[in-house]
């Protein structure tokens, strides 16, 4: 299942057909299902991307730890975690994970707000 960008009413019934096929399929299996419904904002941008992780790098240099430690410090102190929940095919047992939140997560908006604060530290 995988989220889709609807832009005019035309669109919308055939899209939340196949998200309620999908979502069907999950639910019969056993598993749960969580449904968005969100205002759609673009994504970051090149940039963004390519400044921040830049950013990481500096920061890197100067402290001695990796860009990817950099990042994962940064964004686990800025963009905090969720909880995910897994269904174990093998045994149906429900396992529920705390990850870091995902800058992929992000729109353009967001992004900007990491940003920030990334410079700000």
């Amino acid at each position: 299942m995988s989220g889709e960008v609807v832009r005019t009413l035309e669109q919308l019934a055939p899209a939340m057909r196949r998200a309620f096929t999908d979502a069907r399929r999950v639910l019969e299996k056993g598993a749960a299902v969580e449904v968005h419904v969100r205002l759609y904002k673009r994504r970051k941008s090149r940039e963004q991307r390519g400044t921040l992780h830049l950013w990481f790098g500096e920061i890197a240099e100067q402290t001695g730890h990796t860009a990817a430690e950099i990042k994962e410090l940064l964004c686990q102190e800025f963009l905090g975690s969720v909880e995910t929940e897994i269904v174990s095919p093998r045994t149906g047992e429900v396992i529920v994970r705390s990850r870091r939140r995902s800058t992929e997560e992000l729109n353009r908006e967001q992004y900007s707000e990491l940003m920030d604060r990334v410079w700000a530290w």
